[in-house]
């Protein structure tokens, strides 16, 4: 794995960094890469479009700075533009024609089965997000976990075992045990699998296997 300021290429998706680093262009000519500290990167700098991003058995590849409340958007990291105004049918977004103009919001609803809602981010840019992904961090280097892409939603996970409190009850996402979308689960699936002592019981775990079987039979 490459330390920090080490050189990359792939980007962000490739995983050549060590844990907290994330491969982020140097400069404006976005050619050469090296690793940095995740959610560091000021106001102005390059950065790859994300959407949003998740703590789901993965540390995110984030690269602007959380602490200040950066968002990447349009390739910069920046100040979150406003949300657009008024309520929204949900039902309508789609891929293709968003209800939310802005790429970086979504449509969000306060409960399942809801078809009116409002645009929103799909994550907090804050310090308090930034503390849960240092946090994060810290707990996977402690325990040693090695972070397997094919099998990160197991709630059986070294990262779920030791570090799913984290995970669970992160600041990143507004409700990362709850659902956030208009009639679906927004739920990270081995979180429903902690009970409040934080051990598995029988139900959630049965449950998760079976959306992992209707997973793999869609695939």
């Amino acid at each position: 794995m490459v330390g920090l300021n080490g050189a990359c290429e792939g980007y962000t998706f490739h995983l050549q960094c060590q844990l907290g680093l994330v491969c982020s262009f140097v400069d404006g000519t976005r050619t050469n890469q090296t690793c940095i500290p995740i959610a560091s990167k000021g106001e102005g700098e390059q950065c790859y479009d994300t959407d949003t991003f998740d703590l789901d058995g993965v540390i995110p590849q984030y690269e602007c700075d959380l602490s200040k409340g950066l968002v990447c958007i349009n390739s910069t990291c920046q100040k979150p533009l406003p949300l657009f105004p008024g309520v929204v049918n949900c039902t309508k977004d789609t891929v293709d024609n968003p209800i939310c103009p802005i790429s970086t919001q979504h449509c969000n609803c306060p409960t399942i089965g809801s078809t009116m809602g409002s645009c929103a981010y799909g994550n907090n840019y804050n310090s308090e997000c930034a503390n849960s992904i240092k946090d994060l961090v810290s707990c996977v280097l402690k325990n040693k976990c090695q972070l397997v892409w094919i099998s990160k939603y197991s709630p059986n996970t070294c990262f779920y075992k030791h570090c799913g409190s984290i995970a669970c009850n992160n600041k990143c996402s507004p409700q990362p045990t709850k659902n956030s979308r208009c009639g679906s689960q927004g739920i990270y699936s081995a979180c429903s699998a902690y009970s409040s002592g934080n051990t598995l019981t029988i139900q959630s775990i049965t449950t998760f296997v079976l959306i992992s079987m209707i997973m793999a039979i869609v695939i």
